[in-house]
């Protein structure tokens, strides 16, 4: 099902119900924003990732095209996305990106969470799903301290 979304230009709401999106910038310019989409959704047992890039305004909604989609497998219990493009803080090879998606577990009272089992990043030019090296990334855990 999610294959026929390929390339289509579709408003916010499809016809599947993600369980998780977010906005992902092109840049670090504020007009870019949100250039692009991240939206989780199950399917067939796993989970998707679908990439959409916008393409433009239907009156104060965005629509847009759908350019990539990666199945993982289903997160464990213990773990969250990590998204950067939402405020969360993910620092890939030592530099914080806005561009970086992460599935990483809770490993405790750290204000960095190194224990990943997944990670992506959204190449702006091909736009695709990029697959990293989860060695090389960590993610600020937002309720460190708390």
């Amino acid at each position: 099902m999610l294959a026929a979304l390929l390339l289509a230009i579709v408003p916010p709401l499809s016809s599947y119900d993600p369980i998780f999106s977010s906005c992902i910038p092109s840049s670090s310019d504020p007009q870019h924003v949100c250039d692009f989409l991240i939206e989780v959704t199950p399917e067939g047992g796993k989970y998707a990732l679908v990439l959409s890039e916008k393409v433009g305004m239907e009156g104060k909604h965005a629509k847009w095209s759908r350019t990539d989609i990666v199945i993982h497998p289903h997160p464990k219990s213990n773990t969250s996305y990590f998204v950067g493009g939402n405020g969360a803080l993910c620092e890939y090879n030592g530099r914080r990106d806005e561009q970086v998606i992460a599935i990483a577990a809770d490993n405790g009272d750290k204000q960095w969470l190194t224990s990943i089992s997944y990670a992506w990043k959204v190449d702006v030019k091909t736009k695709k799903l990029i697959a990293v090296s989860p060695k090389n990334l960590r993610c600020e855990n937002e309720g460190w301290g708390i």
